[in-house]
This record gives C-alpha cells, structure tokens and sequence, in this order.
C-alpha cells in the first residue's frame, strides 16, 4: 500500500510540475447564450452570471436598472429593449475588463441629475445600433484611457454632449447621427489629450457647437431627416442615407431592426438603413407615375406607420 500511495504522489507531482512548469492544454469550454428576460429577469443579474465570450439577448421591454459590466460579454437588444435607469446613476456602465465588450439593439434614455447614457471608465467596448437620447448629462462618456468603437448609432436629445472624451480618451467615432445636443455634438477636452478618430458621422444641430476641440473627416452637417416625434427611422430625402463608410470598424451586418445593414451598395449612418425602394405605377384618386420612395420595415418588432414619398 506505501508502494501504491508514493507512485500516485509522484504521478500527482509530474502532473504538478508540468501544469506549472510547462502549461496544459484544457479543453475549450463554449460560449453560453443567457436569455433576458425568459433566464433572468434582469439584465444585470445575466451579466453577473456571465462569463467573458458570452452572449445577453434581451427582448423588448422596459428595463428600469442601471447595467455595469467590466468583462467581455456582448449585450444585444431584440425588438429595441429600453434601458432607463433609476436615479443618481449612469444607465450602462463600463468598467476596467470591458474591452471586448459590447452592446448593440437598445434604446438608451432616462439618466437623470447629470448622468450619462454610457460612461466608459477605463474601458474600450463596442458600441453599435443603439439609440442613445433623452439623459440628463452626456450620451456617452470617454473617460480614463477610454477608447470605444462608436459606430452606427443615433445619438440625440441629450441634455449634454452627444460624445464627450476626457482623460486619454480617443474613440473611433463613425456612421453616427449627432444631433440635437444640448452641449457640444463631439467634445474633445483639450487638456487632457484625448485624441477621437472622427469620420463619416452627420453632427448637426448641437446647441453649444457640433465639435468643441476636435473635427473629423468626411461628415456632414445636415438635418437627418428622421421620420419624427421619436421615430429615428430615415425618410428616403435624409442626407444619413447612402453616405457612410462600408470598411467602419466594427460594422454590423444587420441594423437596429434587423434588417440587412448595407442597402443599395452603401451603408447608411445612423442606426437604421433605409430600406426599400420600389420603382411603379401608384394609384390614388387618379394615377401617378414617378419613383415611389417607401420605408419599409420588415422586422416585426416594429410596429410603427412605414411612410412613402414621391419625386
């Protein structure tokens, strides 16, 4: 019995002094899908339960919770799930152990007392298909060596900046509209040498300015040309239509409803495409031919008027 106890203390010890001296191969462990709000009733309890490489599917509805995440796990929204937090706080936090996180599909609104809509505290996520309007303070905060992937989104009716970076902050800010800020539309603090990379964003309509300390390449300053009253949709005569950039760093492949991201050949910048054009005859108490330009929406989750203009 001694025998068998020392030759099992030295095949421990062998697996000892390989697992530490030279590593060891574990098996790979998949990624885990956790489900809101069918697996857990809140979107922060799913982030605490999961791991870095794991995927939150939120479903619509209105989720009144303030959201930190500080590791790499992808937060989508389906049907555009609301998140508005309670007082005194940010609604989406990330934190240091962020950088491969990301979110994309929600609608973000309801900070109060000067919070953000996101604030980025040492942290570099992605940031895509969101709408981010209606908070008190910024809608996204860059601070403390913070530098997101800020592409596609509608940022807009914030009472502070659309996009503020302090502190050697430099995001990558593209596809974006910015517009109807009550501060700047992208402010960059001059003393602490945040550096974004701006480009192919429509930044328009800012109270303050639509850039403070910063300017970037191939934007444009124009009214979107949102459906209105809420509805960010893009009429068909929306400048955002069309004049994106297809190569922008983590571009998605479908847009906020669902649909396919690049229509037409280019995408467009904002969170939604445009999505159909149809080319015919329309009657209407008389008959009338021309171009019929017709916002379509296919993802049934929308339950909004589609709309319909001629040339």
């Amino acid at each position: 019995m001694k025998r068998i106890g020392e030759r099992i203390g030295l095949v421990l010890g062998f697996v000892v002094f390989v697992a530490l001296g030279f590593g060891v191969v574990l098996p790979n462990v998949e990624a885990a899908n956790l489900y809101v709000p069918s697996g857990y009733s809140t979107i922060q309890a799913a982030v605490n339960a999961a791991g870095s490489g794991d995927t939150i599917t939120v479903s619509a509805g209105t989720y009144t919770e303030a959201v930190y995440i500080s590791k790499g796990i992808a937060l989508v929204g389906v049907g555009t799930p609301v998140i508005k937090p309670p007082s005194y706080t940010n609604a989406v936090k990330f934190g240091s152990g962020a950088d491969n996180a990301s979110i994309s599909g929600f609608k973000i609104t309801g900070a109060s007392s000067g919070y953000c809509g996101i604030y980025c505290y040492s942290s570099s996520p992605s940031i895509t298909n969101n709408i981010i309007s209606g908070n008190s303070g910024y809608g996204i905060y860059c601070y403390y060596s913070s530098s997101p992937t800020i592409t596609n989104n509608t940022i807009s009716g914030n009472s502070g900046s659309g996009i503020s970076c302090y502190y050697y902050s430099s995001p990558t800010i593209t596809n974006n509209t910015i517009s109807g800020n009550s501060g700047s539309g992208i402010y960059r603090s001059s003393s602490y040498y945040s550096s974004p990379t701006i480009s192919y964003n429509d930044v328009w309509n800012n109270t303050s300015s639509n850039y403070y300390s910063c300017s970037g390449t191939n934007e444009i300053s124009a009214d979107p040309k949102f459906i209105g009253a809420g509805d960010y949709h893009l009429q068909f005569s929306s400048p955002c239509v069309d004049t994106g950039l297809n190569t922008a760093l983590g571009i998605p492949s479908t847009d906020k409803d669902g649909n396919p991201r690049i229509m037409n050949g280019r995408v467009n910048m904002g969170a939604y495409e445009f999505s159909t054009y149809i080319t015919g005859i329309i009657s209407y108490s008389g008959t009338k031919t021309g171009t019929l330009y017709y916002s379509a929406f296919t993802n049934p989750q929308f339950t909004g008027t589609p709309t319909a203009e001629w040339t």
